[in-house]
């Protein structure tokens, strides 16, 4: 594990959850289940998705993706492994071949597509259609859960990524987003878990990306809120230091050194 990855922890993006709401979705008896998870509470990501990989169960095979991007997400911006992301994808379609109905690899396979047409550049995932995949898996596992915080936060960041990488014009021609479906999904999201540092960290994050004056109001008051929230754990003692990496040029009225460190937690490559 990098230095940076001990002393920063897990990036909230894409991304986001916390390891001890999967030991209460996981099912008690998977063998892998606790040695896997402890894994991953050391931040050894890599090797907690090894471990529950090779168990081929749809429960086993959306953690291991999930540890696999979690370990992209930790990584310094611009040294994440590209071939981690195409593991997670691959654990989270054989996981869904196995129980279509998974949220949770629903929501991994958006985020793999996701980075993936990160990485490919905004042209090359319009047209091989990477960017509809992501928006399509996100709805999928609303259709199964209406109420997952997780899926709803996620798809609120493509919309808000969408408007602002390609604008609102084609943003919503090409895609059908929009801000406003972005800002609507995050509030159900902080609706039905108020308290997630993480969902917080991230959509502070894309409304001061936007650069617009009232959204980045709005991210002041965000950002406050996560960090009068005291952090169970170092995930979320990660989170929160992402946190004042935004908040603190914006009290020192530095917009432009703000706006750089959160497209820096946006953007993963």
């Amino acid at each position: 594990m990098t230095e940076h990855k001990k002393q920063a922890g897990i990036l909230a993006g894409l991304f986001w959850l916390m390891s001890n709401l999967w030991s209460q979705a996981l099912a008690a008896d998977e063998p892998w289940r606790d040695e896997a998870l402890n894994l991953y509470r050391d931040g050894s990501y890599v090797a907690a998705a090894e471990l529950a990989e090779v168990e081929e169960t749809s429960a086993a095979l959306s953690f291991s993706a999930r540890s696999y991007l979690t370990d992209v997400m930790a990584a310094t911006p611009g040294t994440a492994e590209m071939e981690l992301v195409r593991k997670a994808e691959s654990a989270a379609r054989r996981s869904l071949a196995l129980d279509p109905d998974n949220v949770e690899a629903l929501v991994q396979l958006a985020t793999s597509i996701g980075l993936l047409a990160v990485d490919s550049g905004p042209l090359d995932a319009h047209f091989s259609g990477l960017g509809k995949q992501v928006r399509d898996n996100l709805e999928r596992a609303l259709e199964v859960d209406p109420n997952d915080p997780w899926a709803l936060s996620i798809l609120g960041g493509w919309h808000m990524e969408v408007v602002r990488k390609g604008g609102r014009v084609s943003a919503r021609l090409f895609y059908g987003a929009s801000r406003k479906k972005g800002l609507e999904y995050f509030d159900r999201a902080l609706e039905i878990a108020p308290d997630s540092i993480p969902i917080l960290q991230r959509f502070a994050a894309l409304l001061v990306a936007t650069k617009n004056k009232d959204l980045r109001q709005r991210a002041e008051g965000i950002l406050a809120r996560a960090l009068a929230i005291e952090p169970a754990d170092a995930f979320e003692r990660a989170m929160l230091q992402r946190c004042l990496e935004i908040q603190r040029p914006l009290l020192a009225d530095d917009v432009k050194a703000a706006v750089q460190n959160a497209v820096a937690q946006v953007e993963v490559f």
